[in-house]
């Protein structure tokens, strides 16, 4: 999935980490590295001129590996934001499920649509594979708290509404 990052040793001797601030500087040119301003907004390093997340490299240097399945979330959404509190091992699922907020156009609330037929609104949720219909509702403020109920239950701290 990701390319295997050099051993935590190598990472130590190359880069240098303030978790107060986040950053991650090269400690042979003093060089710290700063987000993309085009594109993906994550911060990059190289090694041997090869690009790697510098999410992923600051876990490595501060906990060594990770497990092979999972991934690293930063937990308010800013791909920018490296500092270890905002840095959470996630599966790929749970990484879904931190997604930046959107709001249906029409019903204004995430996973609450409405049915012109019916005239109800649906409320789902997605878990894992599996979407499940949460139910009917008559109000878009019902289907909203079905909604928000689920994604606590199902989603817990990764959940957003």
């Amino acid at each position: 999935m990701y390319k295997d990052l050099p051993p935590q040793e190598v990472l130590l001797e190359l880069f240098s980490y303030d978790p107060e601030t986040g950053n991650i500087k090269n400690k042979k040119t003093n060089y710290t590295y700063k987000p993309h301003t085009s594109g993906s907004n994550y911060v990059t390093v190289c090694i041997n001129k090869t690009p790697y997340a510098a999410h992923r490299v600051i876990w490595k240097m501060v906990n060594g590996q990770m497990p092979t399945d999972m991934t690293i979330d930063h937990i308010d959404l800013d791909k920018s934001n490296n500092r270890l509190s905002n840095l959470r091992i996630a599966n790929k699922y749970q990484q879904g499920y931190n997604r930046a907020p959107y709001t249906n156009t029409v019903t204004g609330f995430r996973g609450v649509t409405y049915d012109k037929d019916r005239r109800e609104y649906k409320a789902r949720i997605r878990v894992e594979k599996k979407r499940l219909i949460l139910g009917w509702f008559k109000n878009v403020e019902d289907a909203r708290q079905a909604y928000i109920e689920a994604s606590k239950k199902y989603h817990g701290e990764f959940g957003r509404y």
